[in-house]
């Protein structure tokens, strides 16, 4: 069993042991094997083309593709995707998942608001403009790091920091926990920096909330958000001076 396969059954069997999942909601093929029922997922083979398939089992027990991934981490990840809302109600109750959703909804809205403060992001080329454009919307350098483009400095612990890092021939993002590296490869720079860039803005921009408290942009960029908002909503209503056009 690879570290990779190993990490994502272990995380099977303790949602499994906290009563989130059920025997036969996952399989992963040859190393978690629970009898498969209607509405189940396996993941785990992978095909002839390089590629790991994600599989639903329909009412009568046969399995029907659902996803193509480029790898077993992507394709766990859209079995607990899919999951998420079985998971939360088993865990949390309907009511309160029901709660704990619409605060969800709501985050993912600011997100979508934050992105705006790197307009072209999706544009990206590599990893030194992603830094760039991180830099730009004054994010600190000791906030991430990107392999070879901005290391974290000396003082700073990389412990748990957000990284763009050059791991097997694959680009990587992801953090260091007790001096093992996990995170989601893609299959080249461009990918990789979008998605980094992504990654920490809604990180460190946005706050998700919590028990009590609703999502809200964090105070040092609201500002900058409120006039990437009423730019955009200039290029909606027309008017070709919003951002510089």
């Amino acid at each position: 069993m690879t570290v990779t396969t190993r990490r994502i059954v272990e995380r099977i069997r303790r949602h499994e042991d906290r009563g989130e999942l059920v025997p036969g909601d996952v399989v992963v093929v040859g190393h978690h094997e629970p009898e498969p029922h209607p509405g189940g997922y396996r993941f785990g083979r992978r095909s002839e083309d390089g590629r790991y398939p994600v599989e639903r089992f329909d009412e009568g027990g046969t399995p029907r593709l659902v996803a193509l991934c480029a790898s077993l981490d992507e394709a766990s990840q859209v079995v607990f995707d899919r999951l998420r809302d079985v998971m939360g109600e088993r865990f949390w109750g309907k009511e309160r998942w029901a709660g704990n959703r619409a605060r969800v909804r709501k985050g993912s809205a600011l997100r979508t608001a934050a992105l705006l403060l790197c307009p072209g992001w999706d544009l990206l080329r590599d990893r030194f403009q992603a830094v760039e454009a991180l830099r730009a919307i004054g994010i600190p350098d000791t906030a991430y790091g990107v392999q070879d483009a901005n290391p974290p400095s000396a003082s700073y612990s990389a412990e748990g920091l957000s990284q763009l890092v050059h791991r097997d021939g694959r680009w990587m993002i992801g953090v260091w926990e007790r001096g093992t590296f996990t995170g989601r490869a893609f299959d080249n720079e461009p990918l990789a920096a979008r998605a980094f860039v992504q990654n920490v803005v809604f990180s460190l921009v946005v706050s998700m909330g919590g028990e009590g408290i609703e999502p809200h942009i964090l105070p040092a960029y609201q500002d900058a958000v409120r006039r990437a908002l009423e730019e955009t909503g200039g290029l909606v209503s027309g008017d070709r001076k919003a951002f510089g056009s």
